[in-house]
């Protein structure tokens, strides 16, 4: 009977299993489908890893500490992947995601305080308090026993002229007596670790010996620490923050690279826009992933205005670019090649183009149009005219470009807001309606030989896999963005923090104090 029990306990759970199983087959079809193929830098497998994740345990995987870590840590592969290995497949990521995770330590967000702080020897040696605590007062953890020299013997040593071992001893005791020099001072020894009982240090024993026992001190911290533990009322924890400014504060005018954060991260946008809060850069920071955008975008705008897009003349400005003052010679050296071959790869495609009829229109060109209450503005990248009179929107990347499912869902709406501004007459010089629209990225191609590629978000052809019709496009765009608009700008939705966390990064994390309420299901 205890066996038939257990088989059927056992059928029990593989049934269970085998259901869990076929549910989540197809939502690891796309790791499976691309498991062979490499990828032409670290960035696109994040991309397919992150929403990979998201399919199988949505916004959850990103909660709490471990979570916010681990987005934090796609965000950073995604931003800076291109400048990372050139070609990855899937076999590649276990281990480097294992190599990079086991670097971050992952902390609670609650247990401190304002006024307490944990400090190691050499913090307490350069800080002062009111009141310290002095603790691991036990045999063997102070002094700490010095480590052998596995170089010099200790006669060696004294004939080099070198310190002794022992010295550490005698800076161990200097730092405790710095330490007594606070105003009060509570020493502190654990009775037993982890294994027996501990034994007290020969100061502390000395201690004893000399004052004769000492009272209690007052008040007693001891039976302060217990009451910490025992508040009549539950604790109040941090509310997700959701500031809800009335209509004629919120602002009128928005810029077709701000719509995105406003649908992902409400609360960034506001502190951006309305509380015009924005974080400085270090004064010595690294060129990032930024600065090299908007590099590449002066270069492009210079081949355009000045040679009007003459072939053989790109690399020349890209050497230029480069090599003017300011410009670190290691930044030269790593970015010049890729550089030089993406230029090469928009130079002769746009020469291709011009034999099939298709011309650039403008470049780097600046619209405005009013639409649902609003003033939408932005800065197109380069519009050409095609043969029957139709438009192209193409916005370049120097890294990967969004996926057709961020576009789908409203959380890439650049190009087709681009394209609206087309079609309404936002940019001078420019008439026609935009039926195509695409992504040119300078980043290494998928086959990981050549740089430069571009990715449409509609339909190509028959057997295209991407997901909107080009002649819809706009339209769709444009009712998201006013879906966006009725809620936030000339509505009263609250400016709701981390919406979507999957599809935002925020540098106004420590101000909507995230890490006070995020996993706690507020």
């Amino acid at each position: 009977a205890f066996l038939m029990s257990g088989d059927a306990r056992e059928r029990t759970v593989r049934d269970a299993a085998l259901a869990w199983w076929r549910a989540v087959t197809p939502l690891l079809e796309p790791l499976e489908a691309r498991a062979a193929a490499p990828f032409a830098n670290l960035a696109d497998v994040m991309v397919l890893i992150r929403e990979g994740v998201t399919s199988l345990a949505g916004d959850d995987a990103w909660k709490q500490e471990a979570g916010q870590a681990a987005a934090d840590l796609m965000t950073n592969l995604e931003r800076f992947g291109a400048d990372g290995p050139l070609s990855v497949t899937l076999g590649h990521v276990p281990v480097l995601l294992r190599t990079l995770m086991d670097q971050i330590a992952i902390r609670p967000a609650y247990g401190g305080h304002s006024r307490i702080a944990i400090w190691g020897l050499l913090e307490a040696k350069l800080q002062s308090a009111r009141f310290m605590v002095l603790g691991g007062l036990n045999e063997s953890m102070w002094p700490a026993l010095p480590s052998p020299d596995p170089w010099l013997a200790p006669r060696i040593r004294m004939a080099l002229g070198l310190p002794g071992l022992e010295r550490r001893i005698g800076l161990s005791a200097h730092d405790l007596a710095g330490a007594l020099g606070a105003p009060d001072v509570l020493l502190s020894r654990s009775v037993r670790d982890k294994q027996a009982p501990t034994i007290a240090s020969r100061f502390w024993l000395r201690l004893q010996a000399i004052s004769g026992g000492m009272a209690p001190p007052e008040p007693r911290f001891d039976q302060l620490a217990q009451a910490l533990d025992q508040s009549a009322a539950p604790p109040q924890f941090a509310s997700r923050p959701a500031p809800c400014p009335p209509v004629d504060m919120r602002p009128q005018t928005i810029s077709v690279t701000e719509v995105d954060g406003l649908n992902a991260d409400p609360y960034a946008f506001y502190a951006k826009k309305i509380l015009g809060l924005r974080a400085l850069d270090p004064v010595d920071a690294d060129p990032g992933p930024s600065w090299r955008g908007t590099l590449v975008h002066a270069i492009l705008k210079e081949w355009a205005d000045v040679t009007d897009y003459a072939p053989d003349t790109i690399v020349g400005l890209v050497d230029a670019a480069l090599d003017r003052e300011g410009v670190h010679p290691l930044v030269k050296i790593l970015w010049q090649p890729r550089l030089a071959k993406a230029a090469e790869w928009v130079s002769q495609t746009v020469e291709e183009n011009r034999t099939q009829g298709r011309v650039p229109l403008v470049a780097e060109r600046s619209g405005t149009i009013k639409v649902f209450g609003v003033v939408l503005k932005g800065q197109v990248d380069r519009i050409d005219a095609l043969a029957n009179g139709n438009l192209t929107i193409i916005d370049y990347k120097t890294g990967e470009p969004p996926t057709n499912k961020q576009v789908a869902t409203g959380f890439a709406l650049q190009l087709g807001l681009l394209g609206l501004i087309a079609d309404r007459g936002g940019f001078e010089q420019v008439t026609g309606q935009s039926k195509a629209f695409e992504y040119w990225s300078l980043s290494k191609k998928k086959s990981g030989k050549d740089f430069g590629w571009f990715r449409t978000p509609t339909k190509t052809g028959s057997k295209s896999q991407n997901i909107i019709d080009p002649d819809d496009f706009v339209a769709i765009v444009a009712r998201q963005f006013e879906d966006a608009v009725r809620k936030w700008l000339s509505g009263n939705a609250p400016f709701t923090a981390k919406l979507h966390p999957e599809y935002c990064w925020s540098e106004h994390d420590q101000l909507m104090r995230l890490e006070e309420w995020e996993g706690r299901g507020g």
